[in-house]
């Protein structure tokens, strides 16, 4: 068998995926090392058994003969990128799309490396170059969509979903991601058609159950909603996600025990850090030391440090090391040791588990400074009279570990109008234009008071003096409940574990009275219910 039937044989068994055999075959040529085609065999052959070291070496050996194949350079592409060469892979994709004009895919790939690197507006060149090349290229549609989606771009990003489904209906991704970005705009009714219509398609795709459940929860179609989750989990039990979203639902259905468990997978926790605990701790902790680490936003941790109380009833002494902006307060809290911790502590989110916890525990204390509270006392009187009542209008960021909440300043000024008190503005960040329209729509001048969030022994303080707070969930209601204080919460649909799906209360809170938004994503109701009660309370 000469050079060119060996490479013929080995492309016949390439292509029957006898990658071993064909690369045995190939070895046996003489003079195989400057022989392009059999190197670029050799490279397909090493890189359809994940020996990505051997593919870049082959392709690159094969490169110096073929030095006008653009499939070659699209395959050495995907080799440089397999092993981490980013910055190689790139140059060879776009040597690719230079030589081969009508080739489309080293487009589509280059734009996935931009992407990947944070270069949006590169990325989008690629996509649509790629398409432009290859009209009805259902990948580039559906990548270009991703990367819209996650500038937020909906509608842009919905069109390329939709384009994406026309050139391959059964494209399941783009299927389940047209769902999410349906719900985005707040069109659920069309995502939840989506769903149902990629399981006719395709009904053991967990993403799709998953993605199901998510749309059911936010039309408050909650036990359908489990339902869907609990399949995602049954087709593919480390689907992580579908047990973290589940989790999230069950504890705001009340659902302790199963919805802690589930909780243990959520994506804010580094498992490198923290691995996953799989045994609970014992009844009986006499003479141990547990140890505990931050995990989440400041409120978070005000919020799981209450736990830290049934490890002291089990006989447990609690050591914590918290971030280093709430140190000083919880320093304050008795049979609480602050310190640096070791390899082996808990992360404080995962103590509701470790306890096999399955009802609310009350609110830890937190006692402010003496002279904190004297100065912030002085300050409040400078603002005006009492009554004083905080408001809060907006809390979290854009961000996949993050819940963004937000009421219109404009229902929460009207609801407050004519109340006889002086109203203190406790927004962190405000915009520039915010202070002014709310002085403009509580018909009062309003006190700024946002700079006390960057020291939270002035919030503290703050909270410990306010007669009524009004706002939405944000670390300052978690310390207005360390002090004792009640408070008024303005929960955005669909409600969180903290708040729960529904009621004029939550057992994490029972003092707080909860304004809920409704599930067309109306205030309406839950303004006029506040503008109610607070002037029943102060007029």
């Amino acid at each position: 068998m000469n050079s060119s039937d060996n490479i013929a044989a080995a492309t016949e068994l390439i292509q029957a995926g006898r990658f071993e055999e064909a690369a045995t075959l190939l070895n046996g040529i003489l003079g195989v090392e400057k022989d392009g085609a059999a190197q670029q065999l050799l490279g397909i052959a090493a890189f359809q058994t994940n020996q990505a070291e051997s593919a870049v070496t082959h392709f690159e050996n094969a490169a110096r003969a073929l030095t006008e194949d653009g499939y070659l350079q699209n395959n050495l592409g995907q080799a440089y990128k397999s092993v981490g060469n980013i910055q190689k892979a790139k140059m060879a994709f776009e040597k690719a799309a230079e030589l081969q004009a009508e080739f489309a895919d080293p487009l589509n790939y280059l734009g996935l490396l931009h992407r990947q690197a944070g270069d949006g507006a590169a990325a989008e060149k690629s996509f649509n170059a790629a398409i432009a090349r290859r009209p009805g290229y259902a990948e580039a549609h559906f990548n270009l969509g991703a990367m819209l989606q996650d500038q937020l771009r909906l509608d842009e990003a919905q069109e390329q979903y939709q384009l994406a489904l026309h050139a391959k209906p059964g494209y399941v991704q783009a299927i389940n991601n047209l769902g999410t970005v349906l719900d985005d705009l707040g069109d659920h009714g069309a995502a939840e058609k989506v769903y149902l219509g990629g399981l006719e398609i395709s009904p053991d795709t967990p993403e799709l159950h998953a993605s199901l459940g998510s749309c059911l929860r936010l039309q408050a179609k909650y036990t359908e909603a489990c339902n869907c989750f609990e399949r995602a989990i049954e087709i593919a039990p480390d689907f992580i996600e579908a047990k973290w979203n589940y989790g999230f639902l069950q504890l705001a259905l009340g659902e302790s025990l199963e919805g802690w468990a589930n909780y243990r997978f959520r994506h804010s926790v580094d498992r490198d850090a923290f691995p996953l605990p799989v045994e609970r701790l014992p009844e009986d902790l006499s003479g141990q030391e547990i140890e505990l680490a931050a995990e989440q936003g400041l409120g978070d941790e005000i919020f799981f440090l209450r736990f830290a109380a049934k490890l002291i009833q089990r006989g447990a002494s609690v050591r914590f090391q918290p971030n280093p902006k709430l140190e000083t307060l919880i320093g304050r809290v008795q049979d609480v040791t602050l310190g640096p911790v070791g390899a082996a502590a808990f992360s404080i989110a995962d103590l509701p588990y470790l306890l096999a916890s399955q009802e609310a525990v009350p609110s830890l204390t937190l006692s402010p400074d003496e002279k904190v509270v004297a100065d912030m006392q002085a300050r409040l009187a400078a603002a005006g009279p009492p009554p004083y009542i905080g408001l809060t209008y907006r809390a979290g960021g854009a961000g996949q570990d993050t819940l963004v909440k937000n009421a219109p300043l404009e229902g929460i000024g009207k609801a407050l109008k004519g109340v006889s008190a002086t109203f203190i503005d406790v927004q962190r960040l405000p915009q520039a234009n915010e202070q002014a329209q709310l002085t403009e729509t509580v018909g009062q001048e309003v006190a700024d008071f946002s700079a006390i969030n960057d020291d939270l022994e002035q919030a503290l303080a703050l909270m410990s003096l306010l007669d009524d707070y009004v706002g939405v969930s944000n670390t300052n209601m978690h310390l207005r409940a360390a002090t004792g204080k009640s408070a008024r919460v303005l929960v955005t649909h669909p409600g969180e574990y903290r708040w729960l799906v529904e009621g004029a209360r939550s057992p994490w809170f029972p003092d707080f009275e909860l304004y809920r938004q409704d599930l067309k994503g109306s205030w309406e109701g839950a303004f006029a219910q506040l503008a109610s009660d607070i002037k029943a309370k102060y007029e």
